[in-house]
């Protein structure tokens, strides 16, 4: 297990890769599926059965039950973002006041949640059910 400084730090080296969930190239929920393994120790559903990129997203989180809705962020929840016509398009980690997640463009990164461009993406917040 990482924790979460060293988990930030090796994950800010990786660029986005669609569909990608290791070290090496990760889209945003391959960056959510590294953090719970590696620091948090949980293995989430195999999104096999969804396709990658932005309808995947969606359609992974209307069929999940493994995830409830909360109020306010808190470390290690799941920060939900619009991406285009798609309430649930984009996803990130909350921790300690940042979003970490990774786009086509940038990579990952770790953006704070006041962030103007995050704020504005900002549709929910998830907790996992332990």
């Amino acid at each position: 297990m990482m924790k979460p400084a060293q988990m930030i730090d090796a994950l800010l080296m990786c660029p986005y890769v669609l569909g990608g969930s290791s070290m090496h190239g990760a889209d945003c929920w391959g960056i959510v599926e590294l953090w719970y393994s590696h620091t948090l120790g949980i293995a989430l559903e195999d999104r096999a059965g969804h396709p990658p990129g932005h309808d995947g997203m969606q359609s992974g989180f209307d069929a999940s039950t493994q995830w409830h809705p909360i109020e306010a962020a808190e470390n290690d929840c799941l920060v939900i973002m619009r991406a285009g016509r798609l309430e649930a398009g984009h996803v990130g980690v909350f921790y300690d006041g940042h979003v970490l997640h990774s786009g086509e463009h940038q990579g990952c990164t770790y953006q704070p949640i006041s962030d103007r461009w995050i704020k504005s993406k900002i549709t929910g917040f998830l907790k996992f059910n332990e």
